[in-house]
Order: C-alpha cells, then sequence, then structure tokens
C-alpha cells in the first residue's frame, strides 16, 4: 500500500509568498508589542506588590500616586510609575524586536538594573528577569501572531487544503 500525496496551487502559493514579508513583519510588530505589554503587566511592574510599612503613616512614608509624605506634608509628587511602562514592537535592520521601558525618572530604581535590595524586598522586580521568566508566554503570543500573518496571506490554508 503507498500513498502519495501532492501539493496544488503552487503558483498562488508562490504569488502568496511575494505578499508574506510585509504582512508577517506587520504581524510580528503587533505581536511583540503585545508580549512585551503582557510582560509588564506583571505584578511587580505595571501591577504594584502590596503596600509594606513604607507605605503608611506615620510620616515619613510614600502614598503611592501622590509622593513623599513628611510631618510639613508632601515634599515630591507622585510620577505614577504604574502608568509609565511603554511597550512597542519594531523592525531594527532583518530583525523584529520588542521594546519595553519605564518614563518615570526612578523607574531604573523601582523596577530597572539600578533597583536597590531594599525594593527587591518590598516586592518590586526587575523588568529583565520577568521577561526571562515568561520567554515561553511570549513565544505562545509571537507564534499565535505569525500563525495570523499566514492565514491573512494565504499559505496556512493552501498547505492542507488539497493533500487529500
Amino acid at each position: 500500500m503507498e500513498l502519495d500525496i501532492g501539493v496544488e496551487g503552487l503558483e498562488e502559493a508562490i504569488q502568496a509568498t511575494n505578499r508574506a514579508p510585509t504582512i508577517i513583519t506587520h504581524k510580528l510588530k503587533q505581536g511583540m508589542e503585545v508580549a512585551v505589554a503582557d510582560t509588564i503587566s506583571q505584578r511587580g511592574l505595571a501591577k504594584y506588590p502590596p503596600r509594606t510599612e513604607a507605605n503608611r503613616p506615620p510620616a515619613p512614608y510614600y502614598k503611592r500616586g501622590y509622593g513623599y509624605m513628611r510631618k510639613r506634608g508632601l515634599v515630591a509628587s507622585s510620577e505614577r510609575l504604574g502608568t509609565q511602562f511603554y511597550a512597542k514592537g519594531a523592525m531594527v535592520g532583518n530583525q523584529v524586536i520588542g521594546i519595553g521601558g519605564q518614563r518615570a525618572s526612578y523607574g531604573k530604581f523601582a523596577v530597572g538594573d539600578w533597583q536597590p535590595a531594599h525594593m527587591a524586598n518590598k516586592g518590586w522586580r526587575k523588568m529583565k528577569e520577568v521577561a526571562k521568566e515568561r520567554t515561553r508566554k511570549m513565544g505562545q503570543i509571537l507564534s499565535a501572531y505569525v500563525t495570523e500573518a499566514l492565514s491573512q496571506v494565504g499559505l496556512l490554508d493552501r498547505m492542507f487544503d488539497n493533500m487529500f
């Protein structure tokens, strides 16, 4: 017994591959943005860790959303760390990359490479560490976007339509 499998519509598939780079690049940039945003949304980054004694009176203490409180009142206003994250997908040369960051002036101390031990002890996490932990999830998100791009171009469906 023998089974022969052939591919029909090869010319249409070749035409679809000519459209593929633009669509796939666009979808990959979208996927990268979603993957980075999903990583940023985690607890200890955009979702604040639980409050500690440092967030409660008596003065001095840090009041989330307001700033550093002393007995005389507010000393410095908050830059609202949780709302200052950004995520995007971009092309750099031939590569699609994901870019995530923090715009608050103190972001590098709260969730960046300059984070002191006392911030980690309060539950703040470094963005790079969270990204490493979520590599598999980011890959799943990107895979879904690649699948969607191949489907949009018409390559995904053509691969299996006329097999039998």
